[in-house]
């Protein structure tokens, strides 16, 4: 490895650390606890190497956030490069979903302010739309009938039941998982069966 690539690792790993431990502190304290000098405490540099890194502390939240959104917008593509029926590919396109948000339960829950109270950064968040954009082109593969306002309806619907469920299971008891499965399912076929979500 050459010179110019053991720096840029080292420059990630440091710039990885500071992002993990942000949301140690986040998830920990609040995010009004986080700040420069508290993230260098955790990863022990100085305060000064974390501002080689991000301007500030908008600059961190919207980095995480973004990078929530980059790495589930992953998750579906691959569904989507799979070359499913619609149908199945829009049922695995929400088991996904459903994976990522119990995989990086800590992530999930600052990107939808779950049991978390972050002000909005200023600044935009990458990736924030993607999933939408994914979940449309499917819902519209798997009935080509439908208007563009009709299913972003049956989208929300169905966001709203899926969003919905992983909040019950992350803030209270969690539920059994074959329950969890079977309301998953039969929700989204109610669903895409309805002859609401058809017009």
């Amino acid at each position: 490895m050459g010179s110019k690539e053991r720096i840029a690792k080292e420059k990630k790993e440091i710039r990885d650390k500071i992002l993990k431990a942000s949301l140690v502190i986040i998830i920990e304290e609040g995010c009004l606890a986080l700040s420069m000098r508290k993230i260098a405490e955790r990863i022990e540099y100085a305060a000064s190497t974390i501002y080689e890194y991000f301007a500030n502390k908008d600059a961190i939240l919207i980095t995480l956030t973004s990078n929530g959104y980059g790495m589930l917008t992953k998750e579906l593509q691959k569904v989507q490069r799979k070359k499913l029926q619609p149908y199945e590919e829009l049922v695995e396109m929400w088991q996904y979903y459903w994976e990522f948000a119990f995989k990086n339960v800590e992530l999930y829950k600052l990107m939808f302010s779950i049991q978390i109270s972050c002000p909005k950064p200023e600044g935009e968040i990458q990736n924030i739309n993607q999933p939408e954009i994914l979940f449309l082109k499917t819902i519209l593969k798997n009935d080509s009938n439908l208007s563009n306002s009709s299913a972003l309806l049956n989208y929300y619907t169905m966001w709203s039941i899926v969003h919905g469920l992983i909040s019950i299971n992350i803030v209270t008891k969690p539920l059994d998982k074959e329950v969890n499965k079977e309301i998953l399912m039969s929700s989204i076929n109610v669903l895409i069966n309805s002859k609401d979500a058809k017009k």
